[in-house]
């Protein structure tokens, strides 16, 4: 690691640290669900380090010569540090700062206020067909199963799957929160992971949908007991908790990455190697291959916005739009850059869009934004859910700001531009058909 790397490396691992120390200090909490992403970037700088001499890693990317590529790791490590730094102090002046929050006038009560639980149910299920529809139509079987992932990529069928995929995701969450709440809904939940898992995707499923609901209903177990506001005792046996779920869904996570390939000797040295030289943290790795790539094909170029227009027009089917087809970043940092066929796209880390198409300004831009989304909902989540009889809609204020903090996450990753169009088309009809047969109701019992 370079000299300057190494500053920027200490110094965002240092901000990071300065971060939970003073919201630890503060709130007398660190875990929430909106901190999984924070710590999952930080876990991948603490690993980083190793890239320089485990030539392990690099495997995957065809590298047999890491030499060559500690100059494009050093400058991935200067972007992303960059990016966490800037992220980080965002998140710290929203989150910590001494604004008041207005609950009842906030845009997560409003509209959490607003989601019928019987018009949710009835769009579930609707979305639960079409998906097996889908699936068995085009793919012959459930993707998990055939190993048939990627079925639907580059295919005229793409959009309307991932949309259904998402929407599940969505009454995934929303379930979620019920159970919790209202102690209903458990078979929903149930057939909504399921499915999830289904897909080969473990993130919906583990990280967006399993791991929040279980944070939320570790304080809620503990909040119950407490008079007005969740005491740090509370909220440290609440820790320890969520530690131990972390841990599990890390080794479950892993388990199904080697069913999925089809590996069923599953051992803990396999898990331990999965973990630090596969796919799952390599985001600095992949940034350092991404920054050689540009070097080679745009060597002193940027892209002046073109991803995030990509991103911002990912409705229309690639198939319909050259435009898309060659400028979405999944397919700059595969198919421009490297000529990779049948890959979902490199991430290369926090800044690394930011950086490919504004220079270091992009960088500074993207992370203040995404660290506002962090922050918003971070506050948001600290009055709203540490706070007894604050929850007035049976958890469907964390759907809402999760809803938030993914459209303001697209800066740093303009591939997530689908599943917001798609949360809030669901949330709009939700809400929508929710009015409807609110007002029906009032109507009939005016008549009655």
């Amino acid at each position: 690691m370079s000299f300057l790397a190494g500053i920027f490396y200490v110094a965002a691992i240092g901000t990071s640290g300065f971060y939970f120390i003073t919201k630890f200090k503060m709130r007398k909490y660190i875990f929430s669900p909106f901190m999984i992403t924070i710590l999952m970037q930080i876990f991948v700088y603490l690993i980083s380090p190793r890239f320089y001499n485990d030539p392990t890693p690099w495997r995957a990317l065809g590298i047999t010569n890491i030499a060559s590529m500690r100059e494009y790791l050093d400058k991935a490590i200067v972007i992303n540090s960059i990016a966490l730094i800037f992220e980080i102090f965002m998140m710290m002046a929203v989150e910590l700062g001494k604004k008041r929050v207005k609950l009842e006038r906030s845009i997560v009560y409003t509209l959490s206020a607003k989601i019928d639980p019987g018009v949710m149910t009835l769009l579930f299920w609707l979305v639960i067909v079409l998906w097996y529809v889908v699936v068995y139509t085009f793919n012959g079987g459930i993707p998990l199963f055939n190993q048939g992932r990627g079925f639907f990529y580059n295919t005229a069928i793409s959009p309307v799957y991932q949309a259904l995929t998402d929407v599940i995701t969505i009454c995934a969450i929303y379930f979620g929160m019920r159970m919790v709440f209202n102690h209903s809904d458990h078979v929903k939940l149930i057939v909504a992971i399921m499915t999830l898992l289904f897909t080969g995707s473990r993130s919906n499923a583990l990280l967006t949908v399993i791991v929040p609901t279980m944070i939320i209903y570790f304080y809620q177990k503990q909040i119950t007991k407490q008079k007005t506001v969740i005491s740090g005792k509370a909220k440290r046996r609440s820790f320890y908790h969520i530690i131990v779920l972390i841990g599990a869904v890390t080794v479950v996570g892993l388990a199904l990455a080697f069913y999925r390939v089809g590996v069923n000797d599953i051992t803990v040295e396999l898990l331990i190697n999965e973990l630090l030289n596969g796919n799952t943290f390599s985001d600095l790795r992949d940034g350092a291959f991404i920054l050689m790539g540009m070097h080679n094909k745009f060597p002193g170029q940027f892209f002046w916005g073109k991803t995030y227009l990509a991103g911002l027009i990912s409705f229309i089917p690639s198939g319909l739009s050259a435009f898309r087809r060659n400028w979405s970043f999944g397919r700059v940092t595969t198919m421009r850059l490297f000529n990779m066929s049948n890959h979902f796209g490199l991430r290369g880390g926090l800044g690394m869009e930011g950086y490919l198409n504004f220079g270091f300004p992009g960088v500074a831009l993207a992370a203040l934004i995404a660290g506002w989304g962090y922050g918003y909902a971070e506050k948001m989540f600290n009055e709203i859910f540490l706070k007894k009889d604050h929850v007035h809609h049976k958890g469907n204020e964390y759907l809402i700001l999760w809803i938030v903090e993914g459209m303001c996450s697209f800066f740093t990753n303009s591939g997530l531009a689908m599943t917001t169009y798609v949360d809030l088309l669901f949330l709009g009809a939700v809400i929508l058909v929710s009015r409807r047969v609110r007002l029906r109701l009032i109507s009939r019992r005016r008549r009655a």
